[in-house]
């Protein structure tokens, strides 16, 4: 059997932070090609195929080029999945793949490189602002280029979608050869079986008899949605099934979710209990632990869901920002035991000692005391000019 291994390129492309786990702690999130060198290092002799799960926005135009010739320069045979994201320099990556495989729920995007404005200082002159352009229009021309051999697609229609900035979808990416193949859902599928050896009266008997359930359930469907009844009849010979309630437990319905249909929580009756699912349906049990009625979910329990989702969102972004928080308050504590330890390991060079000191015990501290040391200094300053004047 062929030995397969697996590398997920979740996340931005770009070079490797070295720093990043000594202030951290942690591995460097980014998909960089020193984490490639290391994941082809660590393979073993016998693996065959390396498979590339992708879900990223793209990143570094120079290091998703270096993750491509990684990649097809290592021997192995290169499977690629668009899973999620597979935008801009991701695209690279998804392309050193022989098979390039991709959910039809993706969709691409490939456009022409471009810079940070940020990253140009304040002091950029016009030179260095044509040296930029001239720069990025290589590596423009490089992309297309790239793109054009190894799709074989149009160079006008690809330079179009470079131009345009907008992700265009599966199907396109399937006509244009960057996917081989477009991976579906799995589908569920509902069959009748019926003996080979019926005669012809026996299969019509059969036909008839599913579609005559299918026309009774239409048409209760229809009678529910216009108002004519409050719930849609349980067929005999439904199968039980589980449904989450909006508070974490789990209801055991003994067929469909209809009026008749028997309730149990945790294997126990309920009788004469309410409860409200996760999708905003409300079911209501009588005195027997069947469903004596059932409510669908209205437009505002469906703004509800949604709140909640939003909420869900909300929490997840506290908690990355928790998280952004903690890394750079260690940065922060490293950062400031780095500099205690080249303070307290810091010894002042000095030079030659000034001639002219005085004991701080030496000097006049109170106003008398300056008073006199004036006069003491003028008395010496007036017999030194005596003594000059005598000789």
């Amino acid at each position: 059997m062929k030995k397969v291994a697996h590398f997920y390129c979740y996340g931005i492309i770009g070079e490797r932070d070295p720093l990043f786990k000594v202030f951290t702690g942690e591995d460097d999130p980014v998909i960089s090609s020193a984490k490639i060198v290391d994941f082809l290092n660590g393979l073993s002799t016998d693996i065959e195929e390396v498979v590339v799960h992708i879900n990223s926005r793209g990143g570094n135009y120079t290091e998703g080029f270096a993750i491509y010739n990684l990649l097809t320069g290592s021997g192995k045979k290169i499977t690629t999945i668009g899973e999620g994201q597979v935008a801009s320099i991701a695209t690279v990556v998804y392309l050193a793949g022989t098979k390039r495989r991709i959910y039809n729920t993706v969709q691409p995007l490939i456009h022409n490189p471009w810079v940070d404005p940020s990253t140009l200082g304040s002091s950029a002159t016009a030179d260095d602002l044509q040296a930029i352009a001239d720069e990025m229009k290589l590596a423009e021309t490089k992309l297309l280029d790239f793109y054009v051999e190894k799709t074989g697609a149009d160079k006008a229609t690809l330079e179009a979608l470079m131009k345009e900035d907008v992700p265009f979808s599966a199907d396109q990416a399937l006509e244009l050869k960057f996917a081989t193949e477009i991976i579906e859902p799995v589908k569920a599928m509902a069959y009748v079986s019926i003996n080979k050896s019926s005669n012809h009266n026996d299969i019509m008997s059969e036909v008839k008899k599913v579609t005559s359930k299918l026309e009774n359930k239409i048409n209760d469907i229809l009678d529910f949605m216009s108002g004519k009844k409050k719930t849609i009849k349980a067929e005999a010979d439904a199968q039980a099934a589980d449904y989450n309630t909006d508070d974490g437990k789990t209801i055991s319905v003994d067929g469909d979710l209809a009026v008749g249909s028997a309730v149990t929580v945790d294997g126990q009756p309920t009788p004469d209990a309410t409860y409200t699912l996760d999708d905003g349906t409300v079911i209501k049990t009588d005195a027997d632990s069947n469903i004596s009625e059932v409510t669908p979910p209205t437009e505002a329990s469906a703004e509800t869901d949604k709140e909640k989702e939003l909420q869900a969102e909300i929490v997840a972004l506290k908690e990355e920002n928790k998280t952004l928080k903690d890394a750079q308050a260690k940065i922060e504590t490293k950062l400031n035991a780095i500099a205690k330890n080249i303070q307290s390991n810091y010894v002042v060079k000095t030079g030659q000692t000034n001639m002219r000191t005085e004991k701080s015990d030496e000097k006049p501290s109170t106003k008398e005391e300056k008073r006199k040391a004036v006069l003491d200094r003028k008395a010496q300053y007036n017999s030194k000019k005596n003594n000059s004047d005598s000789k």
